[in-house]
């Protein structure tokens, strides 16, 4: 019995290394455009044409859809989404401006049994009468177990988050948490 209660503390510690609340940062950046008809067009490119990007394409749209937005094959509104399941451990930085990092390393949690990926959504929305962003939202997390299909629910509803929102395209920061599998 001695020994059971000292591995049960210890097994316990060790399974709740990827549990816990997921944090989603998220940025966006809206112009409310009145006079832009609510109609948009997605963006083609055949190396995107795959389960997990369709599944991302349709879960925008329905957002879209339910925010008085109607989809048709020639809009003014053209609507571009990109996917990115990296590793957390390595660091992205920007070739623009040497030195500057846009997302440093991820390092692992104590007791933490896995490596992180970092699953990374963004939808940039276009205005295309007169070529000016409509809006841009981009939403990540770090995952230790979680599979992107399962993150991008959240993921698409926190990017499109502050659609409508006129914040004269200064970019907005916040973070949302949430349970689900690390």
């Amino acid at each position: 019995m001695t020994r059971l209660s000292f591995f049960l503390p210890l097994c316990l510690v060790t399974l709740s290394a990827c549990a816990g609340p997921i944090e989603t940062r998220i940025e966006t950046r809206a112009s409310a455009s009145g006079s832009v008809p609510k109609q948009f067009m997605f963006s083609e490119n055949l190396e995107q044409n795959n389960q997990t990007y369709s599944l991302a394409k349709s879960l925008v749209s329905q957002k879209l859809l339910n925010e008085g937005y109607s989809e048709a094959k020639v809009a003014s509104l053209l609507v571009q989404i990109a996917l990115a399941d990296r590793p957390a451990s390595i660091a992205i930085s920007t070739g623009e401006q040497p030195g500057k990092t846009l997302v440093g390393p991820k390092k692992n949690k104590p007791l933490q049994s896995c490596l992180d990926q970092e699953h990374r959504f963004s939808v940039d929305i276009f205005n295309q009468i007169d070529g000016s962003i409509f809006y841009s939202g981009k939403a990540a997390e770090y995952h230790c177990k979680g599979t992107m299909d399962t993150s991008l629910p959240h993921l698409v509803d926190a990017a499109l988050s502050d659609l409508g929102a006129n914040n004269g395209l200064e970019p907005k920061s916040s973070t949302r948490s949430r349970t689900g599998v690390e």
